[in-house]
């Protein structure tokens, strides 16, 4: 496989401007996190909604619902598209939350990641091939994403 990199990127096959059907929880869990993070990129600052999921003590996994704005009101609205809050239970395949197209739409995607006991880890295990066939692949290294992460919450 050669390098695996720690997070993938999801970039959703719908029609722009709109919000996306879902993006699900991959296993039964209890949702810790929903929050709203200033992302600075470029020199400004852009909105994304960050979801984790604690499936056990050890794995929690990591969607970050990124519109790829940088205006305030569009960040509320992707947070407003998010279904689920911190303490819920969830099943296997039910909807977490959904993307937020923006009207400036440049790139609109959702991050997908895997910790075990706190390390970052290769997902690419838990997708299905067709899943697999349907990912942008980036983020590649594990430094950059270690020193983005504690912001999270």
């Amino acid at each position: 496989m050669g390098v695996c990199p720690q997070w993938y990127r999801f970039f959703p096959l719908d029609d722009p401007h709109k919000l996306y059907t879902g993006f699900q929880a991959v296993a039964a869990g209890t949702i810790e996190t929903v929050v709203i993070h200033e992302n600075p990129y470029g020199g400004k600052i852009y909105y994304q909604v960050n979801v984790s999921l604690r499936i056990n003590q050890k794995i929690l996994i990591w969607y970050a619902f990124e519109p790829f704005t940088n205006i305030e009101a569009e960040g509320i609205i992707q947070l407003n598209a998010i279904d689920v809050a911190p303490g819920q239970k969830v099943t296997a395949g039910e909807i977490i939350g959904r993307l937020y197209y923006p009207s400036t739409d440049v790139g609109a995607h959702v991050h997908f990641g895997v910790t075990i006991n706190h390390e970052w880890v290769c997902p690419e295990e838990y997708f299905s091939p067709q899943a697999l066939s349907l990912i942008h692949i980036s983020e590649p290294t594990r430094l950059r994403l270690k020193s983005r992460m504690p912001s999270w919450g």
